[in-house]
């Protein structure tokens, strides 16, 4: 596992890894164990080096980002996801590392900090040589197989963050991270990419060899992050044309308000600042400007000219000016022209049910200023007690609630500058109880005649309510009381909407011309409290 642009160091170290391979098939001396270590006290160090050079350009995404969140920001939460990634492999070759120095030493589990700290000297790993605790816990257990793929994963992950064209980016990260069996020897067995690595082998070279594939996962990291870091830039964007620009904060505003605008070019200059000039403007020749008697130039934020006109008289007004900038063929000047509106302030608050507040429901309202979006504008209620509360379902819209008759006051603000609020004008609305409802009974309202078959098959009474707010309401109690004749009436109470059994049996047995009251009707909503309704009188037919 090689590639990307190494240091000549680290190509240093490859080549000693490889030799010290080579030696280690002629069971040489434990000196060369010994510069195993050696080796990977330099991969580790490397692997390091690698790591502090990627995070120097991980802060130039985050730079890139603040100032261009536009056009980097997307970029930097790619970089973000290849260190996540990164930091994942690097920590899972670790542990790996770890795991396999405290089985060749005979260590406890827990003593993870003792295994570290036997990776860093010659004397540390005294089991150096021992190949076969390497191979099972590789192999045998499978972590070679398992390692295999998260490389595998880890590279096909690299590989998405690459357009299909760059071949060489994907090539590099391809060889660094390559998992492939090595090509088979005639006459031999295939060996796979696990034996390869980590079969055969002292306990000491199959660390080297971990600590070769943390430093080909920071290689690759790298070579990708600087690849991102280019595509910041992208394709340049072609200019062929270049104008003035103006952008007006607003085309119309109020009395006592300030028109604002900015003034730039499209495509200016990013070291020399432009001149913005206001005043009338003469043409001297085939695009070239000059400004006629007096003139104002304005201040230059940020390649911006900032103009600000105090809004002292009603009317409609036209600016023009000149935008002077310098380039290597000299200075070129650039005319614009624009126009705004000076009124008296107004505004606009209108009930889209009826020109008064209801006490219950919830009552909607649209509330505009002219000149100002929905959320320049701040509405506030008094008078009464109440609230006014944006709609959810429509930006402009509010739903008032009042508790109380009386006058209720509207007051509109709107934001003229930023933080600066301005009340724009009041708006009065009459708040009044909703009408009662009615009491019906099989669809007789008031009074009328009904025929004992309907009269049998009714079940209460409905509370029913023309009004343009559907408040919904239900019968909470009644009276029905029954002609018997002579002037004597049988009378029975409902704590609810429905018949009692009483009064059903009631019923069955009225005859034809008998009358009757059903009267000490309750009713509420959902909004309102109890209240009495309207009773109901039916004659039998």
């Amino acid at each position: 596992m090689a590639g990307g642009n190494m240091s000549p160091r680290q190509k240093m170290i490859n080549m000693m890894y490889l030799v010290l391979i080579a030696l280690l098939a002629l069971n040489v001396s434990k000196e060369v164990l010994d510069a195993f270590v050696l080796i990977n006290q330099g991969l580790v160090e490397t692997t390091a080096n690698f790591a502090a050079k990627s995070e120097k350009v991980y802060e130039k995404f985050t730079t890139a980002a603040t100032l261009n969140p536009a056009k980097a920001k997307r970029w930097e939460q790619k970089a973000i996801a290849v260190r996540a990634q990164a930091n994942l492999m690097v920590g899972y070759l670790e542990d790996l590392k770890i795991a396999l120095v405290i089985d060749v030493e005979g260590l406890d589990p827990e003593d993870k900090d003792i295994a570290i700290e036997k990776m860093k000297t010659k004397e540390g790993i005294e089991n150096k040589a021992d190949t076969d605790k390497p191979a099972t816990m590789m192999l045998n257990d499978g972590k070679g197989a398992a390692l295999r793929a998260e490389l595998a994963k880890f590279r096909a992950f690299m590989m998405t963050l690459v357009a299909p064209e760059d071949v060489a980016v994907k090539d590099a990260i391809q060889a660094a991270l390559n998992t492939d069996d090595p090509p088979r020897i005639d006459g031999e067995p295939q060996i796979s990419w696990e034996s390869e690595f980590f079969e055969h082998l002292p306990a000491i070279a199959v660390v080297c060899n971990m600590s070769q594939m943390q430093s080909s996962v920071r290689n690759a990291e790298a070579e990708i992050i600087n690849y991102l870091e280019k595509e910041i830039d992208g394709d340049p964007i072609p200019f062929n044309k270049v104008e003035a620009i103006v952008i007006p904060h607003k085309t119309y505003i109020t009395l006592g308000d300030t028109f604002r605008a900015d003034i730039f070019l499209a495509a200016s200059d990013s070291v020399t600042a432009p001149v913005v000039a206001i005043g009338k403007v003469d043409t001297i020749g085939s695009g070239d400007y000059a400004l006629r008697e007096v003139f104002d130039s304005l201040s230059i934020v940020n390649g911006k000219g900032k103009l600000l006109i105090p809004g002292t008289t009603i009317g409609d007004f036209d600016y023009e000016g000149v935008v002077f900038q310098k380039t290597t063929s000299g200075t070129k000047s650039y005319a614009f022209k624009s126009s705004y509106t000076i009124a008296e302030p107004s505004i606009n608050v209108s009930p889209n049910k009826m020109n008064v507040f209801y006490i219950g429901p919830q009552n909607p309202v649209t509330v505009s200023v002219s000149g100002f979006g929905s959320k320049q504008i701040r509405p506030t209620l008094s008078g009464v007690r109440g609230t006014i509360v944006p709609d959810p379902r429509k930006s402009g819209d509010y739903l008032v609630t009042v508790e109380s008759p009386g006058t209720c006051i509207i007051t509109v603000q709107a934001e003229i500058a930023e933080g600066k609020w301005q009340t724009m004008g009041t708006k009065e609305f009459r708040v009044k109880r909703t009408p009662p409802p009615t009491a019906s009974f099989m669809g007789v309202e008031n009074e009328g005649p009904l025929s004992r078959g309907r009269i049998n098959v009714a079940r209460g009474l409905r509370a029913n309510q023309d009004f343009i707010f559907d408040m919904k309401y239900h019968v909470t109690s009644f009276e029905m009381s029954l002609d018997v004749g002579g002037g004597v009436f049988i009378k029975e109470t409902s704590p609810n909407n429905r018949l009692t059994l009483k009064m059903k049996q009631y019923l069955k047995k009225a005859r034809r011309g008998q009358l009757v009251i059903f009267s000490k009707v309750k009713a509420k909503s959902k909004n309102t409290s109890i209240e009495s309704i309207p009773g109901v009188i039916i004659k039998v037919k």
